[in-house]
Formats: structure tokens, sequence, C-alpha cells
């Protein structure tokens, strides 16, 4: 499916006019799919990062198709498959997103009406849609939406002239349901980006520093070197923050000290303090304790970053 859709969405799209930050895609295809069975597969360029749109998008797409939740599969920030979009931040995805997909789901509801309509030779006035399906009451007849499509891209472009369901008509959207992919999420199912794995990938673990300036002089990697299927690997990186850099960090941290000390800017001025104590540590290093498996370190005090070792 992943295939089909990228090869289907990669011909060129009209351009249009669109407000800013609102991606630019005309055709109902290009945000919701309706395959063989029936599933209708939605696709947004919004990632869920815990706050639960999978679950309110798909409430947005089931309210206006008139079918249950679960039949309603969200393909999100695949950039193979999905809309161009800025991105998942400031609020914007019931605003624009979700307003977008209730649009889009009604055009589709409306386009899935004419095809029952054409295909029965009847007035689009005798048709309801209800249960993922199209029906005829006077005659009792029913399609599905899988019927109906079977499988084809809804090439026509969707608009604002498709009737929404106003929100005091609501059934499903803005409603408490059970929350999308929760019982996976809670029995350790759902797989996140670090349970994925690529042929021949190595785990990494990177040895940071105890504090900014210090310089790594010696490393211990036998033990880890003894490990079956583990490459130690270590090296030199490029120094983080450039003496430039840090003279103009010095210069800010005294400006602010300064108007601190006039009454010109509010305290507490902890940040300043922990910018200082995280730049340029003073006094006795404060060592973490090694763990009995972890490699043993030795720190010397330096101007600046120097080195560092990765091992895996």
């Amino acid at each position: 499916m992943r295939d089909e859709r990228a090869r289907t969405t990669s011909q060129p799209r009209a351009v249009g006019r669109t407000p800013m930050g609102e991606p630019d895609a005309p055709a109902i295809a290009d945000w919701l799919h309706i395959e063989r069975d029936g599933t209708v597969v939605v696709y947004t360029g919004k990632a869920e990062v815990g706050q639960n749109i999978r679950t309110s998008l798909a409430q947005a797409v089931a309210e206006e198709l008139c079918l249950p939740i679960d039949s309603i599969r969200l393909v999100m920030a695949d950039t193979a498959c999905t809309p161009f979009d800025p991105g998942t931040f400031g609020s914007q995805t019931t605003p624009i997103m979700a307003r977008r997909l209730h649009a889009v789901a009604a055009s589709a509801r409306e386009l899935l009406v004419d095809l029952a309509a054409e295909h029965w030779r009847v007035d689009r006035t005798e048709l309801s849609v209800a249960g993922g399906k199209v029906c005829h009451d006077r005659t009792g007849r029913a399609l599905g939406f899988g019927e109906l499509t079977q499988g084809q891209r809804l090439t026509r472009a969707y608009g604002d002239d498709a009737p929404v369901t106003p929100p005091n008509q609501w059934t499903i959207a803005g409603t408490s349901v059970p929350k999308v992919d929760g019982r996976a999420i809670v029995t350790g199912q759902r797989r996140y980006t670090p349970d994925l794995t690529r042929p021949d990938m190595l785990m990494a673990k990177m040895l940071r520093p105890p504090a900014f300036g210090a310089a790594l002089t010696s490393l211990d990697i036998s033990a880890a070197a003894a490990l079956p299927d583990v490459v130690v690997r270590s090296g030199t990186f490029h120094r983080r923050f450039p003496r430039a850099i840090c003279s103009r960090i010095s210069r800010i941290i005294r400006r602010r000290r300064r108007r601190l000390s006039r009454g010109l800017l509010h305290r507490p001025s902890s940040a300043a303090r922990w910018m200082r104590g995280a730049l340029w540590p003073t006094g006795p290093s404060r060592r973490p304790t090694p763990s009995p498996t972890s490699p043993t370190r030795r720190w010397s005090r330096a101007p600046r970053w120097r080195s560092g070792a990765v091992s895996g």
C-alpha cells in the first residue's frame, strides 16, 4: 500500500493559494483513500507525540463519513505518502488539520453518494450514509464504501461547498472515545523509534565528560571489547563551543549581572549562575560513581572541549 501510494502521489499537483502554514494538496486522494475492504486511510503530515491527535483526527473523519472510528487508519508524518506539512507545533492541529479533514471527509461522503446514485440510477436525495455504507432506504439496498470505490483514488477536488456536520450535531467528534492504539501502547505492542532495527545495525553508547572543559585522557575498553558481538571504536569530536562563542556567552553573563545589580532585570538570577556553572566549573569536579560494568575513565581539565569517545 505504501509503495502504491508513493507512486500515485509523485505526480505533479495543481498549485493554488492557501493560507500560510497550511499544506496545498487539493484532491481528496491526497488526504483520504478508501480500500476495497472499506478501510479508510487518512494521510496527514502531523505527528502523534502524546497529544492524542491520532484519535481526534480519526474522530473528525468518522463524523463526516458516518462510520465507526475503528474503520479508520491514520498515516502520520510519513513524507513518502502525506502532503507537505510545516510541522506539529503551536496547537495548530485542531484549528487547521482537523478542520481540513472535516472538509475532505465531507467531500468524500458526497462523492460516494454521487457514485451510488449513478450506480442505482436514482436521485441522490433518496440516499443516506451510515455504518460505512450508502443506503437506498426505499428499496433497502446498500453499498459499502469499498464496493463503490473499488480501491481507486478519489481524484475529485475537495471543497468548502460540501456540507460539514455542525458541532452541535456531532455524535463522534468532540466526544470521549477509547484512545486509538491505546491497548497496544499499554501492553507494549506499539513500536517506537528505538524499537526499529535495520540490517547490520549496531547500538552505540556515547561517553560524555562530567563537566564542560574536560578532555579525555584514557579509556579502558577491555571489558566491552571482550563481550560477544560488540564493536568498540574511539575517536575525536570537533569542539562543541568555539572560543568566540564562549567569549560571547561570557559577555552576555557579565552584562546580565550588571543589569541585575542596577535593578534592570527581575531576580532570581539562577539562569546566569547555571550557565556559569555549566560552562566554567569551579571547585572540585563532581565525578559520577562508575558502575561495575562501565569502562574506567579518567578526565583532566582543559580550556575547552577537545575530544570524546564512542563505544558500542
